[in-house]
């Protein structure tokens, strides 16, 4: 049993195991030694045995969804996303519109003017059968009030995993449930974990609002006041925006002793490196795509 669902005994909410939780919590003895503190990590890249990322525990609560609708789901994002690529392999009956992100000259990633027509051309071919109601238009980057919960869950998770509260838990802040969901479950667990979002796109989506409002959205889900979370949302880390290199996180990936992609996790390692905690924890959201080519293992990752 989930620990969301031994917490809410009455929850009926649609829900559909397929992530493979607990994930493990493991200590990160060399880097302790060389902070002088107590740092740990939460392998997320675990979560499912061929694609992993934090994205499967979302899609626990929309897979039933989509199939009691009886429709086919369209699912859109960013072709190296691991939301879109749990979407494809879960069963459902799916159009994926998987939008190119490819390196440019200059080594950044990007848009280039032929994968943006044809992302375009794929999003057109979708819309007769939403406007039809033939199809599902999932949640972009898989997050809504539903499908945070598996991020509640997540934080009750870590609460059962863990003899000792952190003082902090850094992630990466891009569509916003994985902030939303770990600040309303800590507060629910009753821990005093500061939650650290760590912005890797800009705009109104990776905000402090936007968290704020999705974790209050979640605790009307399950019945309850959203109480006070303690949540911070820091920018500095971003860098000139969305998937822009940053020598903070290029650094954080020489340091760090798991795979980190310079997109999401990488930027929010930066922060978690650099945190003043004694005793802090890094959400490692990212799980590599399987063996491919040097481009794909490069491709940044949800």
């Amino acid at each position: 049993m989930r620990p969301l669902f031994a917490l809410f005994p009455r929850l009926r909410v649609p829900f559909e195991p397929f992530a493979t939780l607990p994930t493990p919590l493991e200590r990160l003895d060399a880097l302790s030694r060389e902070r002088g503190a107590d740092l740990w990590v939460k392998r997320d890249d675990r979560t499912h045995p061929l694609h992993g990322g934090t994205k499967m525990r979302n899609l626990e609560f929309f897979l039933p969804r989509a199939r009691d609708s009886g429709r086919t789901v369209v699912a859109v994002g960013m072709a190296h996303s691991n939301w879109i690529r749990g979407v494809e392999r879960s069963g459902l009956p799916a159009r994926i519109v998987a939008i190119p992100w490819l390196p440019s000259g200059n080594e950044k990633w990007g848009l280039t003017p032929l994968s943006g027509a044809r992302a375009a051309v794929a999003m057109l071919g979708a819309v007769p059968g939403l406007l039809a109601g033939r199809s599902l238009l999932a949640p972009i980057g898989g997050t809504d009030a539903g499908t945070t919960l598996g991020y509640v869950n997540a934080a009750l998770e870590l609460a059962d995993q863990s003899s000792e509260p952190f003082e902090a838990v850094y992630v990466p802040l891009g569509s916003g449930g994985l902030a939303a969901g770990l600040a309303l479950g800590l507060a629910l667990a009753g821990l005093p974990t500061e939650v650290r979002a760590v912005r890797v796109s800009m705009g109104v989506v990776a905000s402090d609002p936007r968290v704020r409002g999705l974790a209050a959205a979640a605790a009307g889900i399950l019945g309850v006041r959203c109480p006070p979370l303690r949540l911070s949302v820091l920018g500095a880390y971003l860098g000139p925006g969305y998937a822009a290199p940053t020598r903070a996180a290029e650094r954080a990936r020489r340091l760090f002793p798991l795979p980190l992609d310079p997109t999401y996790s990488a930027k929010a390692a930066a922060a978690f490196l650099e945190g003043p905690e004694r005793r802090r924890l890094f959400w490692l959201s990212w799980a590599p795509r399987e063996a491919g080519s040097p481009r794909e293992a490069e491709a940044p990752r949800v």
